[in-house]
């Protein structure tokens, strides 16, 4: 009964290490491009308000001239109010061409932000095929040191099936050796040939 539960231990134990040494971990990250998507909306926002900008500095242009248009009605400081007027005219003309510059930017903008975001996905593409190859390069080495291990397992189990039965054979000499200690070495034979054998292969 004592050799069978000692047996039965070394088992165990030998098994939980075949178990513990097979097993192995693998990543499965998947790569998600940052969105431009809130820059594209501030560009169109801003686009927006030039093209406002401009409506209104085209409107302001032509108060400009309806006001040129009545003051040469009256008779006080025409002078002065055309130089006043030709000055606003010309400082709306400069903001309309500023608008233009920024609305030009801003289109290139969205463009540079449109690039952006295709490299942007080339990159994350290039992330999720390396990480997928790195995870294929994984599972095999998993399945070939699966297999590694359970060769190594036969291989073992078979040389200490082998130890077992030579015991057997020599089970003469056992006698030699005091109850229960020759049950014990006979025992004994088989599971260190087993554990030598695991630790050196």
């Amino acid at each position: 009964m004592r050799l069978r539960l000692l047996l039965t231990s070394h088992f165990s134990l030998l098994t939980l290490l075949v178990v513990a040494g097979c097993a192995s971990q693998r990543s499965s990250i998947h790569y998600a491009p940052p969105s431009v998507a809130p820059v594209r909306k501030q560009i169109s926002e801003a686009s927006s308000h030039v093209s406002n900008a401009q409506t209104h500095a085209q409107k302001a242009k032509e108060s400009v001239a309806d006001a040129k248009a009545a003051a040469k009605v009256g008779a006080i400081d025409l002078n002065r109010l055309h130089v006043a007027l030709d000055l606003a005219n010309q400082e709306i003309d400069a903001l309309t061409q500023e608008l233009n510059v920024t609305q030009q930017a801003l289109a290139y903008g969205a463009r540079a932000s449109t690039e952006l975001q295709g490299k942007i996905n080339d990159q994350t593409d290039s992330l999720n095929k390396a990480n997928d190859e790195k995870n294929r390069a994984l599972k095999a080495a998993d399945d070939a040191e699966r297999r590694y291990h359970h060769l190594k397992f036969w291989v073992c189990a078979l040389a200490a099936v082998a130890a077992g039965l030579l015991v057997f054979r020599l089970k003469a000499l056992l006698f030699l050796i005091p109850p229960p200690y020759n049950f014990i070495v006979g025992a004994a034979v088989p599971v260190a040939v087993f554990g030598f054998l695991w630790l050196r292969l």
